[in-house]
């Protein structure tokens, strides 16, 4: 609050506090497991830093590590660093050299411990997890290639099965191995690519519908996830009577807080810095670009950090 109030203007300060602490789509991650609830800690504390951008080297070296543990709690920060660079830059103008290095050279170590570590315990120096690969494999490959071939979808997966044990064959692949699972996991990614690029229109329509899906936020996802996923194989949120009752109740929700912030987006534009604003506007993107293509609204609630400024704004501008 003290940090925000340096940027914005006191009530609009005050009313972002209150969406951070009373949003339902933010609190509820804090009584989850979900990653969510760590990351939205190290988002804001990243944020409070970079309200007043400074040439010190412990505040540019504290900067670079949060980024580091901002990455190692969730792998889509991975390329966070770089709108934090653009924005430092922007901001020291002349004087920044000094400081993207220290950020960049804080950061690294952080990636390379990582690195260091799986090298010492299988002899492979690698930094990404194997999540990456997992997810877009798991995520895309049915519905694309069920849209590109014109496959029955209970024929897909089977399609899918002998491709992969093909392959398993082929290379001789001993999933056993962390390292041949390695492989397994390359190939998973290489696989979804090449369909990807094959069938771009297919791919852009799938990817552009399930973002949409992701942009509808539901307030009471945490408390829906533990009521029913637990108990049932398929995600909860494509059942039909679960769609039919509560998708009108999250589109509603979704359009009110949308309005607000875009009323704020607007509003900000004559009350914040340039720098700033360009700042809040390119993280939220990059929070929704990542892993947009998912299509669940848990993996839109990291934007809401850093739209709250904005939903500040725009309630103090209707208010008025």
């Amino acid at each position: 609050y003290k940090k925000i109030k340096k940027v914005v203007d006191e009530k609009s300060a005050f009313f972002t506090i209150l969406f951070l602490c009373f949003c339902p789509s933010i609190m509820m991650f804090n009584s989850s497991f979900h990653t969510e609830s760590i990351f939205f800690c190290i988002q804001l504390f990243l944020l409070a830093f970079l309200t007043i951008p400074s040439r010190k080297i412990f505040y540019n070296l504290i900067i670079g590590l949060t980024l580091g543990f901002l990455f190692l709690q969730k792998t889509i920060a991975i390329f966070y660093i770089f709108p934090i660079l653009l924005y430092i830059i922007l901001s020291l103008k002349k004087n920044f050299l000094k400081s993207i290095m220290i950020i960049s050279s804080s950061f690294m170590i952080i990636l390379i411990l990582v690195g260091y570590g799986n090298y010492k315990r299988m002899g492979k120096f690698y930094i990404m997890p194997t999540q990456g690969g997992e997810a877009i494999y798991h995520y895309l490959t049915s519905p694309i290639l069920s849209k590109s071939e014109t496959i029955l979808k209970e024929n897909v997966s089977k399609k899918i099965l002998t491709d992969r044990q093909k392959w398993l064959a082929k290379n001789n692949i001993n999933l056993e191995k962390e390292t041949d699972r390695l492989k397994f996991i390359e190939y998973k990614k290489d696989y979804t690519i090449k369909l990807i690029l094959n069938n771009p229109l297919i791919s852009a329509k799938h990817i552009v519908w399930k973002s949409i899906q992701t942009g509808i936020l539901n307030p009471l996802y945490v408390y829906h996830y533990h009521d029913y996923e637990q108990n049932i194989r398929d995600p909860f949120y494509l059942k039909k009577k679960y769609m039919n009752k509560w998708i009108p109740i999250s589109i509603g929700y979704s359009l009110i807080i949308y309005l607000i912030i875009v009323s704020g987006f607007f509003y900000s534009l004559r009350k914040i810095e340039p720098k700033f604003n360009l700042l809040l506007s390119f993280s939220a993107i990059y929070m929704f670009l990542i892993p947009g293509w998912v299509g669940n609204s848990r993996y839109f609630v990291p934007c809401l950090i850093y739209l709250s400024i904005y939903f500040g704004y725009g309630l103090l501008f209707l208010l008025n």
